[in-house]
């Protein structure tokens, strides 16, 4: 896990560069501000859509997708990464978060869904009733920067 506090505490860093004043202290930040969430719901947005339009050359319209462009392996990696960037770290960073319980409960969630889910024809996995979704709640604690 070390990379990925290194790589967070980069973006808190460059967080801080950009005058957006992620909190510092010993406990999550449970509500953020109109324009933080605003801030990050658009940068999650246009690295997605970077990611889904250059990357993968796929275009969305009406919940309908359609094949545009050629895959970029370079377009969707800088995507993801992009993406980890806003999505994952600086959530992590605005929320002052430590990512590391959710993200285990999420994977013991996720793995649930194999217990008797079943995969439809586009590919997902889908849960089946011994699904147990992940306790979010009960694994949030406060990120401390290093």
């Amino acid at each position: 896990m070390d990379l990925f506090v290194d790589y967070v505490d980069g973006v808190e860093k460059f967080m801080r560069k950009a005058g957006q004043n992620p909190p510092q202290g010993d406990s999550p930040v449970h509500t953020l501000t109109e324009e933080e969430r605003v801030l990050r719901a658009k940068l999650v947005y246009e690295e997605a859509m970077e990611l889904i339009n250059k990357g993968l050359g796929v275009d969305i319209a009406d919940g309908d997708f359609k094949i545009s462009r050629p895959f970029s392996m370079v377009e969707t990696i800088d995507g993801a990464c992009d993406l980890f960037w806003v999505g994952v770290a600086g959530v992590s960073v605005a929320c002052n978060v430590d990512l590391e319980g959710p993200l285990q409960e999420v994977y013991r969630s996720n793995m649930s869904k194999f217990i008797d889910g079943y995969r439809r024809d586009d590919g997902k996995w889908v849960k089946g009733p011994s699904y147990s979704p992940a306790d979010i709640a009960q694994n949030i604690s406060p990120r401390i920067p290093f």
